[in-house]
């Protein structure tokens, strides 16, 4: 590494911070009619990463075998159209009525329900996409697209963020326990705590174009 390299990577160089009330996963309270909005990740040693992430959580059940999903959050499950699926070396295969078959691979520890976990699979959109499926019911689908990281600078009322390159944001920011607001009333960005931290990842995206 050369000693220009060592100053630019020096020049990032993240310090710790104590703000535990700040730390962890927090993501956009409202989200786009196709649900696009965005997250943001503070870490203790002072990095985060901010990310557009398509965001959708929908209900979901397990009946012979089948696997139906809700229309939306808010309505019950629909029975209308069930999904094949199966449990092959730790993944879940869902088959489409086409009879075309999606791998999601398990990333977390198994448990007694076979489909309650986390999975991962790359989406027809080119990224990899996350799925979450919870003991109660709930089916959480994460897609992170584009993603920018680097320090952050916490004061009692305004957080300073520094990408790569130099770039120093300096916001306003209110903060509860369940809710996190950046900016003023004019231009602000709320965003909800993700209750357990961090589950899927928007540091490291991994983009390839489809082939069709």
């Amino acid at each position: 590494m050369g000693v220009m390299s060592i100053i630019l990577v020096s020049a990032l160089a993240c310090h710790p911070v104590t703000n535990k009330k700040l730390m962890g996963l927090w993501e956009s309270g409202s989200v786009s009619s196709s649900g696009v909005g965005s997250n943001i990740e503070f870490r203790k040693d002072g990095s985060f990463t901010t990310a557009v992430t398509v965001i959708v959580d929908l209900k979901y059940q397990v009946k012979d075998g089948k696997l139906y999903i809700s229309k939306d959050s808010n309505e019950p499950v629909s029975f209308d159209i069930g999904l094949d699926i199966s449990f092959e070396k730790g993944a879940l295969v869902i088959t489409g009525k086409d009879g075309k078959k999606e791998t999601k691979y398990r990333v977390s520890p198994k448990t007694d329900d076979p489909i309650v976990g986390i999975y991962k699979y790359r989406h027809n959109a080119g990224g990899t996409a996350y799925e979450r499926y919870t003991s109660d019911g709930m089916l959480n689908f994460r897609l992170p697209m584009s993603k920018i990281s680097g320090c952050f600078k916490p004061g009692k009322k305004n957080i300073s963020l520094e990408m790569k390159g130099g770039n120093i944001k300096t916001f306003t920011y209110s903060l509860s326990e369940e809710e996190l607001i950046i900016g003023n009333q004019g231009d602000k960005s709320v965003y909800n705590r993700v209750v357990g931290g961090t589950w899927y990842d928007s540091e490291n995206i991994d983009y390839k174009k489809p082939l069709n």
